[in-house]
């Protein structure tokens, strides 16, 4: 497992490229270079700039002036370009492990998207992703009700053909498609995260459209969330 922000993306980066076709790799170098020769990076705000005042609508459409969080003290601002965007998930998730250092040293985190306030409500509660987990997975998880506890299984094995007796289904919601020919690989807003299916067939997914696939339960890791072991 990746320790260090740079190590997971470039981590996804170099999966990422392994995954996608080259022709659409070759694209996406392209938008990237293009941005690049714009300059817009040199034209932003620099180390030791003074920020501009930032009043925007919470994730309830109510106004939110950081000048009151900076009244308390530092605040640390990034950029979420939303839901969709697996190297933003993968900051956001850092910034949250450090909630505790920063809480101590006295700074508060923002984080600004241009996502819609319905989009950045809580994840968890518009893609909460709930089944019975049976078979060998029951008493597995019964010593963990009330706890928090990792749900792992590969691509592989969440596909749009069901297994006689192993699978559940589920309906979630795109959130990333790779098309590679003959399938595609499908991130889906799953709780607080992702699942990735790796489907058959050359369908065209889209940006928020409800896919059916099925879990294969006899695949399914379950992990203690403090020591990262699979639970046995």
């Amino acid at each position: 497992m990746s320790n260090t922000l740079s190590e997971q993306l470039e981590e996804y980066r170099i999966g990422w490229m392994q995954r996608v076709p080259a022709d659409r790799r070759a694209k996406m170098e392209r938008h990237i270079a293009h941005l690049a020769e714009t300059g817009f990076g040199q034209r932003g705000k620099q180390v030791g700039d003074r920020a501009p005042a930032i009043v925007l609508p919470d994730v309830h459409g109510k106004s939110f002036d950081v000048a009151n969080l900076l009244a308390k003290g530092p605040v640390v601002v990034t950029f979420y370009r939303g839901g969709w965007c697996p190297y933003c998930n993968l900051e956001l998730k850092a910034y949250q492990s450090l909630l505790p250092r920063l809480a101590a040293a006295g700074a508060s985190l923002v984080a600004i998207s241009p996502e819609k306030p319905d989009d950045t409500v809580s994840t968890a509660e518009k893609n909460a992703l709930t089944f019975p987990l049976k078979g060998r997975l029951e008493p597995l998880a019964s010593k963990y009700v009330d706890k928090d506890i990792v749900f792992g299984i590969r691509p592989e094995h969440i596909t749009n053909e069901p297994k006689d007796g192993s699978s559940v289904p589920v309906t979630l919601t795109v959130d990333i498609a790779e098309p590679m020919g003959s399938e595609s690989l499908v991130y889906l807003k799953a709780g607080t995260g992702n699942l990735i299916a790796r489907i058959h067939g050359e369908h065209l997914f889209h940006l928020g459209e409800e896919v059916t696939v099925q879990l294969d339960l006899d695949k399914v890791s379950l992990f203690d969330v403090e020591t990262e072991k699979v639970i046995r």
